[in-house]
């Protein structure tokens, strides 16, 4: 049995849960790296190395479970109100 997934239409409830869940992890992720920064220069100067490195997961699992357009741009939106 061959079963595609659709990139096209609109994104359903459980779509748009899991873009919360990967978003409020994302934020999560980053705003450890944020305090962190904080307690040291060197640190502070890493802190956008190490975000991009360990914000990347939940980044990738999210281009993976939710393949619609704007899933993206949802997590973007959501982590930028909160910010």
């Amino acid at each position: 049995m061959n079963v595609q997934r659709s990139s096209n239409g609109k994104m359903k409830g459980k779509e748009l849960i899991t873009v919360g869940i990967f978003s409020a992890i994302y934020f999560a992720i980053n705003l450890v790296f944020m305090v962190l920064g904080g307690l040291h220069p060197i640190i502070w100067i890493l802190m956008p190395a190490f975000i991009a490195l360990f914000t990347g997961v939940p980044y990738m699992l999210l281009c993976a479970k939710v393949p619609k357009i704007g899933a993206i741009m949802l997590m973007g939106l959501i982590t930028g109100i909160i910010y």
